[in-house]
């Protein structure tokens, strides 16, 4: 007899597997129970935009827009502040290094 999770712990480890084996990603582990455990790792997220090219003073710009797109309250509700976290990490940031520049 199967415990209960069993089917989608299997289903967890082949969906890694596509990820890290077939799609070229690197796999950071099981992070559930890690100090200041979150869905996005700004840090990782940082190094990748500077990874890409993109100023510090870009990056430190774009990461600021990130973090207050997850914040709740002001009459955001959970569903808003999901929809507009996936569209910065989709669409991107729109931020200038300059008052006066284009972003």
């Amino acid at each position: 007899m199967t415990r209960v999770g069993d089917l989608e712990v299997k289903t967890h480890r082949r969906v890694i597997a596509l990820f890290r084996d077939r799609l070229g990603y690197e796999y950071l582990g099981d992070w559930r129970d890690r100090d200041d455990n979150r869905n996005i790792e700004t840090g990782l997220l940082e190094l990748f935009l500077v990874g890409l090219g993109h100023s510090p003073v870009l990056v430190a710009r774009a990461m600021r827009a990130f973090e207050r797109s997850g914040a709740l309250g002001g009459g955001r509700n959970l569903h808003e502040t999901n929809r507009e976290t996936y569209r910065l990490l989709r669409y991107g940031a729109r931020v200038r290094p300059g008052i006066e520049e284009n972003s």
